[in-house]
């Protein structure tokens, strides 16, 4: 239950554009053109403007800096129906759009909107325990100083008793 308010409350804190309109750039062109209008409040909902291009082009949002941001190639028909989702970053401005358009049917248009809320706690993970033949691993005793270091004591040692001592002086 905590989890669906805070859905709901981040939900409704993240959309802060109320309104935008999707643009379409036709295939070969610079210019950009109205393709239709989506509201967010109260519902979203989406209304068609005018355009007079049919054909292949691109469909996208206006950027931060009021640039074109190309989202789905697609093909651009005045009849059937569109489906838009909206996809929204954790601040509630639109990262990226994708649009589809179906001839075959008339249900009307459709609007989806993705927030993307920031990102959770990250799980605490435990290190796996070593197994071998479904038995724990035990971990080795710990050696002392001659156990682990004999190899290079003994090679000193036996250089020391071959060597004579000093001379008779």
């Amino acid at each position: 239950m905590q989890w669906k308010l805070a859905a709901i409350v981040l939900g409704t804190a993240v959309m802060t554009v109320a309104a935008m309109d999707i643009l379409v750039q036709p295939i070969g062109s610079a210019k950009t053109e109205v393709l239709g209008h989506v509201t967010l409040d109260p519902e979203p909902s989406y209304q068609r403007a005018f355009s007079g291009y049919e054909g292949p082009a691109c469909v996208g949002v206006n950027t931060k800096d009021n640039g074109f941001e190309c989202s789905v190639l697609t093909t651009i028909a005045d009849e059937g129906d569109e489906r838009i989702v909206l996809h929204l970053n954790a601040l509630g401005e639109p990262m990226r759009v994708d649009y589809s358009h179906n001839t075959t049917t008339k249900d009307g248009n459709k609007v989806t909107v993705v927030n993307w809320p920031p990102h959770g706690p990250e799980p605490l993970l435990k290190k796996p325990v070593p197994m071998k033949d479904n038995k724990v691993i035990e971990p080795e005793p710990q050696k002392s100083f001659i156990q682990k270091y004999w190899m290079y004591i003994v090679p000193v040692l036996l250089v020391m008793l071959v060597s004579g001592g000093g001379g008779e002086q």
